[in-house]
């Protein structure tokens, strides 16, 4: 089941993804039974970009619904032009995701972290093929609080 916007999941999802919440935010999680899959939290929204931030807590959080959903949102929903995405250079599993989903490395920030470099990857709408994924979405599979 997908879940928007409760509070434990954006702030388990913060913690792993290292950011920090902001005062608006939208999370998007995935769950089986009472147990988070993984998710997205999208912030820092300025009418042409938004930044994104993924943190998975099982091998299979990740399906073709969630990409849609994480994707569709910025893009069809706000209208974004860009999303983004800011990650540690020594991050390199979340790197890995990042270059497998589809963005792409636009420029590094020496120093910027406490432990490395501050990477800022990037990912256009005509660049984002979740989008075509159009899966079937159940009222009931979906649930916003």
């Amino acid at each position: 089941m997908i879940m928007f916007n409760i509070p434990e999941h954006a702030a388990m999802v913060a913690a792993a993804a290292g950011c920090t919440l902001q005062k608006h935010y939208t999370c998007i999680g995935r769950v089986r039974g009472r147990r988070l899959l993984g998710g997205v939290i999208l912030q820092n929204f300025n009418g042409a970009s938004i930044s994104m931030h993924f943190a998975g807590f099982s091998p299979t959080w990740i399906n073709r619904k969630m990409l849609w959903m994480s994707f569709d949102y910025p893009f069809n929903q706000l209208g974004c032009n860009v999303t983004l995405a800011v990650t540690r250079s020594g991050n390199i599993k979340a790197l890995e995701i990042i270059r497998k989903l589809g963005f792409i490395e636009m420029t590094r920030i020496p120093r910027a972290f406490v432990d490395g470099d501050m990477i800022i990857s990037a990912m256009a709408r005509s660049q984002c093929r979740w989008l075509e994924l159009k899966p079937t979405i159940e009222g009931s599979n979906v649930r916003q609080e």
